[in-house]
C-alpha cells in the first residue's frame, strides 16, 4: 500500500512541475540557510564543553572603576592563585596563564610570535588538554621545556619530527617535549607555543600584587560554589590588595570608594566565556551571543518565509484537486487513504527538498565559513544535534503542507467535490493573504537592517578621526631594533613613495598605554586617559592640526613637554592649557601643555573620546607610521622590506595598513552586515517564488474572467492592473507593519555605539519601494501573460 501512495504521489508531482519545482526552491533554499547557520550555532555552543571538569572551572575578573573610567579584564595579580589555594577552602586547584609578544628562533630563522603563552606546570593537566609525547603532569615539570601546536611544530621544524629539538625564546635554549594537537575540541583560546612560567621569574613582575597581567584559572571543590569562592575573593581584596593599591596612588581607602571608586575581583565560568565575554584583553577572539541570537533568527525568518510559501502553494493547490478527490472517494477510497495520499506526498516533497538543502550546505560550506571565520565541514550534518534538526525539517515541513488537505479535503462529500462545491468563499485566500502578508513583513524588515548595518558602517568608515588614516604604513616591533630604528627611519624616508615616517609608542588598532589623568579637581577627578610617546615628525605622518601651541624639537627633553587633546584640556579646567603642567600618573610625571589639538579617535567608534596625551619619546618606539604616496602604495611595501632587512636582517619584518588596522574594529559589524543582506536577499528570493506560485494561482482562478473582461472591451494594462491591486494592497500592509518594527530594533541597535547615523525616512522609503517593486514585478508578469491570452480559449477554461 505504501508503494502505491508513494508512486500516486510522484505522479501527481509529475504532472504539475512547475509547483514542484516552486516548492522546492523554495523550501531547499531556507532549509539550507537553517542547516548552515545550525552548523555554525552547533560550533559556537561547543566552547569549553568538552572538558570533564568544565563546569566547576572559572577565572578570575578584575572590575576596577577610577573616576570615569571602568576596567573590565580577565587579569589578577601574580600573588593571588597562590593565596587564594592557600586561603579559601573552596577551591581545589588553581593555574595561571601570561602571554608575551616574543622572537622566537628555530636554527636561523626567526619567527614573530604574538601570544607566547607562559604557564604553570599544571596547565595542561588542569585543563585536560591533549599531548603527544609526555604526561600532562610531567611536561613543563622543567623551566627548559616548551610544547608546541602542530601547526607551530610545521612552522619551526617543517615535516621533521619536533619532539626534542631546540628553538630558542628570548635567547634561551627550550627543548619541545611534546605536541598539542586540540582537534575539533574548541577553547575560548588557542597556543602555539607554551612555555614554563618559571622561566619568567627573574624580573618582580610575577611577585607583585599592583601587576596586573596574569590570566587565574581556578577549578572550585564539588562542594563548593563560585559564589562561595567570589565571596572570599572580596576578602582577600580588602586584605592584601586594596592597601597596596590606595598606598601606590596617596589615596585614602575611605575617600576611594565615597567618591565612587570601586575594585573587585569576579568569577566567570568558563562556560560562559567565548559567547558572553568582550572584556579588554581576551585571551583570543570571543564570539557573541548576540550574533548567535541575530543569526538564529535570520534562520528562522528565512526558514519560516519558505515555509509559508509551501503551506501557501500546497493549500491553494488542494483546492484544485477536488475533482482527484471526490472521484477517489466515490470509487470506494476512506477518508484515511486520502489523508495518507496527502501526507505521504508532502513528505515526498520535504525529503527531495532536505536532500537538496543538503547539497546546497556542501556548496556553500567554503564561501560561509570565509564570511564567519570558521572551518565547519559537512560531517557535522551527522552531529546528534543536526540530525535532530534534519528530522525536525522533515517532519514540519511535511506537517505543515500535508495536514492542511490530509484532513479538510478529505472531509468533503464525494458528490460536492466532483460538481466543484466546496471551498467558494474567501476563507482560503484571506488565510493566503495573511501569510503572504507576513513573509514580506520579515523581508522588508531584513531590507531595513541590511540598509541601516551598511550605513552605519559606511558612516564609521567616512567618520574623521581626527587624524589621516589613508595610506599609512605600520611597522610592528621596531623597538626590537633598540638605537637602530633611527636608522630604518631614515632608510624608509629615502624610498620612492614615502613622503614622512615617525616612531610612536602606540596607534589605533594596536596596543595603546593607558595612564591615570588627574583633573582640576585633584583626585578625586582622576580619570584614565590614552598617552603616546612619539618623534617629532608624528603629527605630519599622521595628519594631526595643532590647534594651539608649538611643534616640539627633535633634542626636546622628554620630561618637559606634552600635547593635550581637548578633553584633556577642559579637565584642567584653567582656560588656556597652554604652560601648564600635568600631572600625569607615569613616569615622566608632570610635563608641561606646549600644544593642543581636537580630539583624536584612537579606539573604536563604539566608544566615545578619552582625554591624550602626547608627548616625547622616553625609550624605543614600538611602531613606525610611514605616509605614502596614493601613486606608490601598492609599489611601497617591498621597499619599505628591503630597508628592513639592511636594518634587522635576522627579525621578521611584519607591516600593516593603517586603514585596514581601523577597518578591523567594525569586522564584526561587517560581518553581521554581510548575513543580514545575503538573509535579506533569500527572504525576498523566497517571498518572490511564493507570490509567482500564488500570483499564478489566482490568474487560474479568474482565467473565464479575464475571458470575459477582454470580451467587453478591458485592455490588458486594466485586466494586469486588476490582479495586481489585491497584492499591492498586501505589500502595502507588510510595509506599514515592518516599518515601526524595523525602527524600533535599529534603534536599539546602533545604541551599542558613541558615534551613530539618525534613522532617516530614507531608509525606509528604499526598503518599502524595493519590496513592493520585486513584488509588482512578480504579479504584473503573470497577470499581462493571462490578459494577453485568447478570450475564445480563456472562456473554455474548465
Amino acid at each position: 500500500m505504501f508503494t502505491h501512495y508513494l508512486s500516486a504521489a510522484w505522479r501527481s508531482l509529475k504532472r504539475d512541475r512547475a509547483y514542484a519545482a516552486i516548492n522546492l526552491a523554495g523550501l531547499s533554499v531556507g532549509m539550507a540557510v537553517a542547516l548552515l547557520i545550525g552548523l555554525y550555532v552547533v560550533d559556537e555552543m561547543s566552547y569549553d564543553r568538552w572538558s570533564p571538569e568544565a563546569e566547576r572551572t572559572a577565572r578570575i575578573v578584575l572590575d576596577w572603576r577610577v573616576g570615569e573610567r571602568d576596567v573590565h579584564a580577565p587579569l589578577s595579580p601574580g600573588p593571588l592563585a597562590d593565596t587564594l589555594k592557600e586561603r579559601l577552602t573552596g577551591v581545589e586547584a588553581v593555574s595561571r596563564i601570561n602571554t608575551t609578544e616574543q622572537i622566537v628562533r628555530a636554527g636561523e630563522e626567526r619567527h614573530h610570535e604574538k601570544q607566547v603563552f607562559w604557564v604553570d606546570a599544571n596547565f595542561f593537566e588542569f585543563f585536560s588538554l591533549p599531548l603527544n609525547g609526555a604526561e600532562a603532569s610531567e611536561v613543563l615539570a622543567q623551566p627548559d621545556r616548551v610544547v608546541l601546536s602542530p601547526r607551530a611544530a610545521i612552522k619551526y621544524f617543517g615535516t621533521e619530527q619536533a619532539i626534542g629539538k631546540v628553538l630558542s625564546i628570548e635567547e634561551r635554549p627550550y627543548t619541545v617535549a611534546a605536541i598539542s594537537d586540540l582537534g575539533d575540541r574548541n577553547l575560548h583560546f588557542s597556543y602555539d607555543v607554551v612555555a614554563p612560567l618559571a622561566a619568567r621569574t627573574r624580573g618582580p613582575w610575577i611577585d607583585t600584587w599592583l601587576a596586573f597581567n596574569i590570566y587565574t584559572y581556578f577549578r572550585r571543590a564539588p562542594q563548593s560554589s563560585f559564589e562561595q569562592v567570589e565571596a572570599g575573593l572580596a576578602g582577600l581584596v580588602s586584605q592584601e590588595l586594596l592597601p597596596r593599591l590606595m598606598d601606590a596612588m596617596g589615596r585614602e581607602q575611605e575617600e576611594f570608594l565615597s567618591s565612587g571608586g570601586n575594585f573587585r575581583f569576579n568569577v566567570q565560568p568558563v562556560r560562559d566565556i567565548h559567547l558572553h565575554s568582550s572584556l579588554e584583553h581576551e585571551l583570543g577572539q570571543n564570539g557573541d551571543a548576540r550574533q548567535v541570537y541575530v543569526l538564529l533568527s535570520l534562520a528562522l525568518a528565512v526558514l519560516l518565509i519558505a515555509s509559508i510559501n509551501y503551506i501557501n502553494m500546497a493549500t491553494a493547490r488542494a483546492t484544485r484537486r477536488g475533482l482527484e478527490v471526490g472521484l477517489r472517494k466515490c470509487l470506494g477510497a476512506e477518508r484515511s487513504q486520502v489523508r495518507w495520499q496527502f501526507l505521504i506526498e508532502a513528505g515526498l516533497v520535504s525529503a527531495t527538498a532536505i536532500l537538496v538543502a543538503v547539497g546546497l550546505v556542501v556548496a556553500a560550506l567554503p564561501s560561509f565559513n570565509q564570511l564567519m571565520s570558521k572551518d565547519l565541514t559537512a560531517s557535522g550534518l551527522a552531529q546528534p544535534a543536526m540530525l535532530a534538526t534534519l528530522l525536525a525539517l522533515f517532519l514540519g515541513s511535511a506537517a505543515a503542507s500535508g495536514l492542511y488537505p490530509a484532513f479538510v479535503m478529505a472531509r468533503f462529500r464525494p458528490l460536492d467535490m466532483v460538481r466543484r462545491r466546496f471551498y467558494r468563499g474567501r476563507e482560503g485566500w484571506r488565510l493566503r493573504a495573511a501569510l503572504v502578508t507576513f513573509q514580506f513583513a520579515v523581508g522588508v524588515l531584513m531590507i531595513i537592517a541590511s540598509l541601516t548595518i551598511f550605513r552605519q558602517i559606511d558612516f564609521l568608515l567616512d567618520k574623521d578621526l581626527g587624524f589621516q588614516p589613508e595610506n599609512v604604513v605600520v611597522v610592528e616591533n621596531i623597538d626590537n631594533l633598540g638605537d637602530g630604528w633611527l636608522g630604518l627611519k631614515q632608510d624608509v624616508l629615502k624610498a620612492e613613495g614615502v613622503v614622512a615616517a615617525s616612531g610612536a609608542s602606540g596607534l589605533p588598532g594596536h596596543w595603546i598605554r593607558e595612564v591615570y589623568f588627574v583633573g582640576e579637581g585633584g583626585r578625586e577627578e582622576t580619570q584614565t586617559s590614552w598617552l603616546v610617546s612619539v618623534d617629532p615628525d608624528f603629527f605630519d605622518t599622521l595628519g594631526i592640526e595643532l590647534s594651539a601651541g608649538r611643534r616640539f624639537e627633535q633634542d626636546e627633553p622628554a620630561s618637559g613637554v606634552a600635547y593635550i587633546d581637548r578633553l584633556a584640556a577642559d579637565l584642567l579646567g584653567t582656560g588656556d592649557p597652554l604652560g601648564q603642567q600635568l600631572d600625569v600618573m607615569t613616569i615622566p610625571r608632570y610635563p608641561t601643555v606646549v600644544g593642543t589639538f581636537e580630539g583624536v579617535h584612537l579606539a573604536p567608534l563604539h566608544q566615545g573620546m578619552r582625554p591624550t596625551v602626547i608627548r616625547p619619546l622616553t625609550e624605543h618606539p614600538k611602531y613606525l607610521a610611514i605616509r605614502v604616496t596614493d601613486e606608490q602604495a601598492s609599489q611601497v611595501l617591498p621597499r619599505i622590506q628591503s630597508a628592513w632587512r639592511r636594518h634587522a636582517p635576522e627579525q621578521p619584518f611584519q607591516a600593516t595598513w593603517l586603514e585596514d588596522d581601523i577597518a578591523a574594529f567594525y569586522a564584526d559589524e561587517s560581518q553581521t552586515a554581510s548575513l543580514a543582506t545575503g538573509a535579506a536577499l533569500l527572504a525576498i528570493f523566497i517571498a518572490c517564488i511564493g507570490v509567482l506560485g500564488l500570483g499564478a494561482f489566482t490568474v487560474e482562478q479568474r482565467t473565464k474572467e479575464i475571458g470575459v473582461r477582454k470580451v467587453l472591451g478591458a485592455s490588458a494594462p486594466s485586466i494586469a492592473a486588476l490582479v495586481t491591486k489585491d497584492f499591492v494592497v498586501l505589500m502595502g500592509i507588510a510595509v506599514l507593519i515592518a516599518t515601526p518594527l524595523g525602527w524600533w530594533l535599529m534603534t536599539r541597535w546602533l545604541q551599542d555605539f558613541a558615534y551613530r547615523i539618525s534613522l532617516g525616512p530614507t531608509i525606509f522609503v528604499s526598503a518599502a519601494l524595493l519590496a513592493l517593486g520585486i513584488a509588482v514585478t512578480s504579479i504584473s508578469a503573470q497577470a499581462l501573460r493571462a490578459a494577453r491570452l485568447r478570450p475564445a480559449r480563456s472562456l473554455r477554461y474548465e
